[in-house]
């Protein structure tokens, strides 16, 4: 069963995951596969390319990361991503029941401005995505 007909199922919207400000971003991962199927299945990128070291994926709003095989002295664990989400709360909630250890939860943050969450990938990326309040 793909992850779209599971949040059919689920009646989950990948859309809380759609990214405003991003355009592309690589980090360096120690096992490409793994990191495709982290993204894809807990975050709900699409696979546009993939090999054993290097792999392209999508949001639906064209937002494309990129997953470099780590090599012989380049960093892992190094990069970060953040982008911006429509419901906090629902995108943390969606994200705890697929089993994504949360490090900052829908915090309040900038004097009110703003709402954080914070995670990492299975290498260790930071991830954190923000949404702003509707003051």
């Amino acid at each position: 069963m793909s992850l779209a007909q599971i949040c059919l199922k689920m009646n989950l919207k990948i859309k809380y995951f759609m990214v405003n400000h991003l355009t592309h971003y690589m980090i360096n991962v120690k096992n490409v596969h793994r990191s495709v199927k982290f993204y894809s299945e807990k975050l709900g990128f699409k696979i546009e390319y993939e090999t054993s070291e290097w792999a392209e994926l999508k949001t639906e709003n064209g937002m494309e990361l990129a997953l470099k095989k780590q090599f012989k002295g380049d960093p892992v664990g190094s990069g970060g991503l953040g982008f911006v989400v429509n419901d906090c709360r629902k995108a943390t909630d969606i994200l705890k029941n697929r089993g994504v250890k949360i490090l900052k939860d829908c915090e309040l943050r900038e004097k009110g401005s703003k709402y954080l969450t914070q995670f990492n990938d299975q290498d260790g990326d930071v991830i954190w995505m923000v949404e702003k309040s509707k003051k």
